[in-house]
């Protein structure tokens, strides 16, 4: 993943994870797991990379989906500040 030009904000990803995976009045923190929980399948993930490359104009490298950059809002956060 290059440098973002556009950033990735907490509001914007938080809203997008509700509202794909329908979660309704359930309550995520930055700190929720995504995966374990069982919030996000495999399908959903696809989305959620390919909303985060929309997000921040950048292609995530196939090496980097993994569960240390993308279980969480706040690894996320932190994954694609960094990148």
């Amino acid at each position: 993943m290059k440098n973002s030009i556009m950033k990735l904000t907490q509001d914007k990803l938080e809203n997008y994870i509700m509202t794909s995976c329908n979660l309704g009045s359930i309550i995520i923190t930055l700190d929720t797991s995504l995966f374990e929980s069982g919030l996000l399948d495999s399908i959903q993930l696809l989305g959620l990379v390919e909303f985060i490359e929309s997000e921040t104009g950048n292609e995530i490298a196939n090496t980097d989906i993994i569960f240390e950059n993308l279980d969480s809002i706040r690894k996320i956060l932190e994954f694609t500040s960094k990148n």
